[in-house]
């Protein structure tokens, strides 16, 4: 429970930043990509344990990995979230920042069921 509550402040501020730099899309983005590489690959969600050890400082590792692939901004945060030893939170993080993005941006999801295959029309219109 107090991770979530902690992973939800973490969302909020990192999105109410991202807004008041112009750079809420970019930062999406990003954190969509970050949530992709720990649903699919076991090695990156073991990263993120605080005690995951390798021969490479961390931060350095981190740099390597993401210096010139994140936004400044999201790789700041992904720093931050390593020096206070959170980088375990980036999974419920990302799902919260994509939730209060949602809810900014006015998108709501819906999941759709029909009786037969809609065509590609069909499926283009939802």
């Amino acid at each position: 429970m107090r991770s979530l509550r902690i992973s939800k402040s973490y969302a909020k501020a990192l999105l109410k930043t991202a807004e008041s730099q112009g750079r809420t899309e970019t930062v999406y983005r990003d954190i969509q990509y970050l949530e992709q590489l720990v649903d699919e690959s076991a090695e990156f969600e073991l990263f993120l344990s605080p005690y995951f050890f390798t021969d490479i400082d961390r931060p350095e590792l981190l740099f390597i990995l993401f210096g010139n692939q994140l936004d400044p901004l999201t790789f700041e945060f992904v720093e931050l979230l390593d020096k206070r030893r959170d980088l375990m939170l980036l999974p419920p993080i990302s799902k919260a920042f994509k939730a209060f993005y949602c809810h900014l941006r006015g998108i709501v999801q819906a999941n759709i069921r029909t009786a037969a295959p809609l065509s590609p029309a069909g499926t283009q219109a939802f």
